[in-house]
C-alpha cells in the first residue's frame, strides 16, 4: 500500500507543479494585474488549469495524507520547489543563480534524509 502512496504523492506534486507554471504562464499576460481584476482570470485558460491542476493535486493530496505520515509527505512536498526551479529555468528562462542551486540542493538532501528515515 505504500509503494502506491508514494507514487500517488509524486503525482500530485506533479500536477502541483504544472498548475503553478501555467498560473505564471497566465499572469505573466498580465503584468500590471490588480485585485480587482480577479474576476477577469475566469476568462483566461492558463489561469483557470492552473487552479484546475492545483485543484486536483490538492484532493489527491488528502488521499495521500489518509494512507502516509504527515511528517513524511509534508516534506516530501519540497521536492516542488525543485521541479518548479528547473522547469522555470527550460520553460520561462528565468535565470537560476549559483545561490538558489545551492539551496535546490540542500532541498533534495532534507528530502531524501527524511523519506530514508524511518
Amino acid at each position: 500500500m505504500l509503494i502506491p502512496s508514494y507514487a500517488l504523492l509524486i503525482f500530485a506534486i506533479s500536477l502541483g507543479v504544472f498548475g503553478q507554471l501555467f498560473l505564471k504562464h497566465g499572469m505573466s499576460k498580465r503584468p500590471g494585474f490588480k485585485i480587482y481584476d480577479l474576476f477577469s482570470l475566469i476568462r483566461d485558460f492558463s489561469v483557470l488549469f492552473g487552479f484546475v491542476l492545483y485543484g486536483i493535486s490538492t484532493l489527491l493530496y488528502l488521499r495521500v495524507l489518509a494512507n502516509l505520515d504527515l511528517s513524511l509527505a509534508y516534506p516530501t512536498v519540497g521536492l516542488s520547489y525543485v521541479f518548479i526551479v528547473i522547469l522555470s529555468q527550460i520553460i520561462f528562462k528565468e535565470r537560476v543563480s549559483s545561490t538558489r542551486w545551492f539551496a535546490i540542493v540542500i532541498i533534495c538532501t532534507g528530502v531524501a534524509i527524511v523519506g530514508f528515515s524511518r
